[in-house]
Formats: C-alpha cells, structure tokens, sequence
C-alpha cells in the first residue's frame, strides 16, 4: 500500500518555515546608522519646532530595521530621552530623521 500515501516534499520537517523565515529576517537586518552633526543638529531643531497635536512622519532604527511610521506628535521629554506620539513612544537615540 505505498504508492496510496501522498508525498510531501515541503513539508516534511515541522518547524521548517518558521526557522526559514528567521534566517531571513536576520540576514536582511543593518547596523545602526551613525548620523552627522548635521543631522543630529536637524533633529533638535524639528523636535524644538514640533507642537502638540502635529502629525509628522518619523523614521527611526529598531531591532536591525530602519522603520517608518506616522503619528501625532504629544510631547518630549528631555529628562527621559523620548518621544512620545499617540500610540506609540521612541527614544531620542533612535530617531533617525523626520518627514513631512
């Protein structure tokens, strides 16, 4: 009864796509970018400028990915190095550039 059971080629190892799928997100990860005095000096000048309720995109660095995300801006806190926008919070080192 051999030639009754269906082979399957793909699937034949449980867990395959799962470890298939994290060598790819690691392999596709980058390091940190290092920004100018330039650009950090174009950061502050855009956080100091932003108010309270302002949407703004930002693009910033997390976890070997540079991400892109748009919010509303609520406020920054100096003390403890983040910004906040509604729904989510980064910090001040992650932050790579804003954009309009």
């Amino acid at each position: 009864m051999r030639g009754m059971k269906k082979w399957l080629p793909f699937k034949s190892l449980s867990g395959q796509y799962d470890m298939l799928d994290k060598m790819k997100s690691e392999r596709n990860k980058v390091s940190m970018p290092e920004l100018s005095v330039d650009q950090i000096d174009e950061l502050n000048r855009v956080l100091v400028s932003l108010q309270k309720g302002d949407q703004v995109e930002v693009v910033y660095f997390q976890e070997g990915e540079i991400l892109r995300k748009r919010g509303i801006f609520l406020r920054c806190d100096g003390y403890n190095q983040k910004v906040f926008f509604k729904g989510f919070t980064l910090p001040f080192n992650a932050l790579l550039r804003f954009e309009n």
